[in-house]
């Protein structure tokens, strides 16, 4: 039907929906289908083709293929930084998403950075979950650098803002469990 703002919808979802149910084969061929599709309808360099290359480099990450997914990274970053403040709530999601790949990677010292950089985005448009949800992750990375002292730290902050709301979020399970592995770590 030449709704090309669909196809792009609909190829984002099957790589997102191939990539969860750890089919990437399927979701790596729509990876190299959708980024040619968005460059011949004049989207390269697009915040709609960063978006998309987020997606293209989480699907890579996923499927072991973290230097292809390195790649993606660093394309993301230019046209971020064409497009966008340095405060936009996309960096925060950016960076999220960029300390995975370092986790993967080995490299926690790297992704405590980026988390770290999130952090500073997020913190001062409240939301409160989001800002939980990278503590933890950030407790999680720094505990892998035996930095148990300043994880602890954000772990607590993690732990209060969940308790505080009520605890429904999933991710409540995961701070549980880094607070778990922290406290083994200082054999309380």
């Amino acid at each position: 039907a030449d709704d090309y703002s669909a196809v792009i919808t609909i190829v984002n979802e099957l790589i997102g929906f191939y990539r969860d149910i750890s089919q990437y084969d399927k979701s790596l061929y729509y990876c190299e289908q959708i980024l040619p599709f968005m460059e011949m309808h004049g989207l390269k360099g697009s915040i709609h083709y960063a978006t998309t290359c987020l997606n293209v480099a989480n699907a890579y990450r996923a499927a072991g293929k973290c230097e292809v997914s390195l790649e993606y990274y660093k394309e993301i970053k230019k046209i971020y930084d064409r497009i966008l403040t340095p405060t936009d709530s996309l960096y925060a999601s950016y960076y999220n998403n960029l300390s995975l790949l370092y986790q993967e990677m080995g490299a926690f010292g790297k992704a405590s950075e980026c988390l770290k950089m999130a952090l500073r985005i997020i913190e001062p448009y409240g939301d409160i979950i989001k800002i939980a949800i990278t503590c933890s992750n950030l407790a999680a990375s720094l505990l892998r650098i035996e930095e148990e002292q300043e994880a602890e730290f954000y772990m607590n902050q993690a732990l209060q803002i969940f308790i505080d709301h009520g605890e429904q979020d999933f991710h409540y399970g995961t701070a549980l469990s880094v607070m778990g592995e922290l406290k083994k770590k200082k054999k309380q």
